[in-house]
């Protein structure tokens, strides 16, 4: 089976807000259960260049957030904490209780609310330039705050092309813009983690592209004193999508902290 490629997973029903949520299973069925959380704007294929190396050893579950990729948006406010939920509701369908997950950006910022606050056994964390606090002198909020649906289709056509080939309500491309971006530059307790991080107790790889200028050098170190049993793994020659940009550096020390 051919993993990630939109078109032989399934979808899971929200009927408290119409959102249909798409996920893909695979890998060995026998494994541990690994979850892959992607970035915003993105979706569950952008892990394809993790594998063959995961699929031989986990069992693999990459879920679309809502309104990416082939899942819808719903009626609920995008938040983290919502996706968090959404994530829940993925593991109760799959009967999953004991996991690890790998969250890219917007999918570690999730994973932060979720490893914070689930009642289930979760191995390991690893993030991926996963910021965890948005404060009021952020400079991102000056670059986010300029952008719009009009903007992001002229800087990101292939995205878009992406989303108008894989997501089953296309017309929706504006609201989804416009949702991710206010989540994005929201400071309500429903998005970023902030000092929840604290409650994270499982061991944590938190990892940056050391040419990051959306996750900086210094918010890393201050996650990494607030979470107890967290390492950093800073990738030199790397941006925002440091797994992609620095592959064979990624795996390796993805699979260091995995096995150990």
């Amino acid at each position: 089976m051919s993993l990630f490629d939109h078109r032989r997973g399934s979808w899971l029903d929200v009927e408290s807000d119409g959102a249909r949520l798409y996920y893909e299973v695979g890998g060995d069925p026998r494994g541990p259960a690994l979850v892959l959380l992607h970035g915003g704007f993105g979706s569950l294929g952008d892990f394809k260049v993790l594998l063959p190396h995961l699929d031989a050893q986990y069992r693999l579950i990459a879920i679309d957030s809502r309104g990416h990729g082939r899942s819808t948006l719903g009626a609920a406010t995008l938040s983290y904490e919502q996706l968090s939920r959404d994530l829940e509701r993925v593991l109760d369908h799959l009967h999953v209780d004991t996991l690890s997950i790998i969250g890219f950006s917007d999918g570690g910022i999730t994973a932060y609310r979720f490893a914070a606050t689930t009642r289930r056994k979760l191995l390991k964390l690893v993030t991926i330039g996963a910021d965890w606090v948005l404060r009021p002198d952020d400079p991102v909020i000056a670059l986010l705050s300029k952008a719009t649906p009009q903007t992001w289709r002229e800087q990101s056509p292939a995205a878009l092309a992406a989303y108008e080939s894989h997501n089953p309500e296309p017309q929706h491309y504006d609201r989804y813009v416009e949702a991710t971006l206010a989540m994005w530059l929201s400071h309500g307790a429903e998005n970023y983690p902030g000092e929840r991080v604290r409650d994270i107790r499982c061991p944590t790889l938190i990892v940056r592209g050391d040419e990051d200028h959306l996750f900086p050098a210094a918010k890393a170190l201050e996650l990494r004193e607030r979470i107890e049993h967290s390492a950093l793994f800073n990738i030199p020659y790397a941006s925002h999508t440091a797994f992609a940009d620095q592959p064979v550096l990624f795996k390796a020390g993805l699979q260091l902290f995995l096995e150990r």
